[in-house]
């Protein structure tokens, strides 16, 4: 909002009265808000795995930082419930149970497809084109087992329907999972035969989206997070570490 002439400036005053004691936001990233990312993204791509020791004085000296700021983001990504305190102090990496899964894929399968419900009622040449293009490019990673490439590929796939839904609650509620979606990717994408499964789940949404037939994409994206679930706990039986 601009105030520009002495009426403007005048209401600008009477307007901030009250306020006086509110100052403007400083945006420049804090310490712990840095910290906070370099781990949580170094539990999400792989670098720190389930059950391991996350040791405060090792990352305040990689970080070069006290370990304050590191506690602070410790706290903050065991309210995500990334990582989870021990008994006889210190913390790790979570290590997710069966139920944990069930639970997480059986959410993600509701509002994801629900998010594919919506975004087919808004179906436009240009969200096909987008998607397709992502299809193409991802196809091309694949030839190339190009795996980060893959992620990065899969991730916006998916997030252009969840953008295309037009639900803001809906997403939100999809981001409170997308560490946990994008660990699980990862696994899932590691494998070539799993990939171009995906890709063919990926292809078949498309075209039910085109035809614009809702309960058919919505089915289509349940079963395509449902299998994932599936394969992952059969992992997880085998003993693998994910």
């Amino acid at each position: 909002m601009e105030f520009n002439t002495d009426m403007d400036k005048q209401r600008k005053k009477d307007i901030l009265a009250p306020f006086t004691y509110l100052k403007p936001v400083i945006r420049k990233k804090s310490v712990g808000d840095r910290v906070y990312q370099a781990i949580k993204r170094a539990i999400v791509i792989g670098e720190l795995k389930p059950g391991q020791r996350i040791v405060e004085e090792q990352i305040s000296m990689l970080m070069n930082t006290s370990r304050t700021p590191v506690r602070e983001a410790i706290r903050r990504l065991e309210q995500e419930e990334l990582v989870e305190r021990l008994p006889k102090g210190g913390c790790i990496v979570k290590v997710l149970t069966t139920e944990d899964i069930e639970e997480i894929f059986g959410i993600r399968a509701v509002l994801e497809s629900y998010a594919a419900y919506l975004a087919t009622e808004r179906i436009t040449e240009e969200i096909i084109k987008k998607l397709t293009e992502s299809i193409k490019q991802f196809e091309q990673a694949l030839n190339n087992n190009d795996l980060s490439r893959l992620m990065e590929l899969n991730t916006r796939f998916h997030e252009i329907i969840y953008q295309a839904s037009g639900s803001k609650n809906l997403y939100g509620l999809i981001n409170n999972f997308k560490a946990y979606i994008y660990i699980y990717r990862r696994s899932l994408l590691q494998s070539k035969k799993r990939a171009k499964v995906s890709l063919v789940d990926h292809k078949r949404i498309v075209e039910a989206m085109r035809q614009g037939n809702k309960n058919k994409v919505e089915r289509l994206v349940r079963k395509h997070i449902l299998r994932g679930k599936k394969y992952i706990l059969g992992e997880i039986e085998k003993g693998e570490k994910l």
